[in-house]
């Protein structure tokens, strides 16, 4: 019988390759859960990103900017669109009211929010729409100075961001509010709310 001198049988290599695979197989979902970064966390990044867009655009070129939040809706053929979308655009005629004058800004894209996460203004949340009917468009505008429009209505600079009314999760939603006169996106509480 020859005795081994070096290296390992075929055996030992699929041995030690099969526990590496098991070891793997189960350290990452442990360490997706321990990162923290949640949909609702996602959701305020892109959020806060297009707001501070928005600002600095209005700043740039000397325009009234605004972003313009699209709630989850049912088409009238019962399609679903189970994603608040954020638009960027501009004020076309100086006043916010009516979609006419909100133009998409030439170049730019809407942003989907993670799938059942929400953006509401704090008011909307507090009553909410009886189903099928969604929540109301809204948004938030800046001047040329990089301030809030004053036509920005006070209620759309609180907003609730978390899971989408009706729906099971265990995310939580965190409430944030915008500074009128600095666009700083500051998170007040997370909150509980029963959906």
């Amino acid at each position: 019988m020859r005795e081994r001198t070096d290296g390992f049988t075929l055996i030992e290599l699929m041995l030690v390759i099969t526990i590496i695979v098991l070891m793997a197989g189960t350290a990452v979902p442990l360490l997706t859960q321990m990162s923290g970064a949640s949909k609702t966390d996602n959701a305020a990044s892109q959020v806060q990103s297009m707001i501070l867009m928005a600002r600095q655009m209005a700043v740039q070129y000397h325009t009234e900017t605004s972003v313009r939040f699209l709630p989850p809706y049912t088409g009238s053929n019962g399609s679903v669109h189970p994603f608040t979308r954020m638009i960027l655009g501009q004020i076309q005629t100086g006043s916010l009211a009516g979609s006419g004058n909100f133009g998409v800004v030439a170049g730019s894209y809407a942003i989907d929010l993670p799938n059942g996460i929400q953006a509401v203004s704090s008011t909307m949340l507090a009553n909410p729409p009886t189903p099928p009917a969604t929540y109301p468009t809204f948004s938030i505008a800046f001047n040329s100075a990089g301030t809030v429009h004053p036509q920005t209505q006070s209620a759309n600079l609180v907003l609730d961001i978390g899971p989408i009314s009706g729906t099971e999760s265990t995310e939580k939603t965190v409430e944030y509010r915008l500074n009128r006169v600095t666009g700083a996106f500051l998170q007040l509480t997370d909150r509980e709310i029963t959906h």
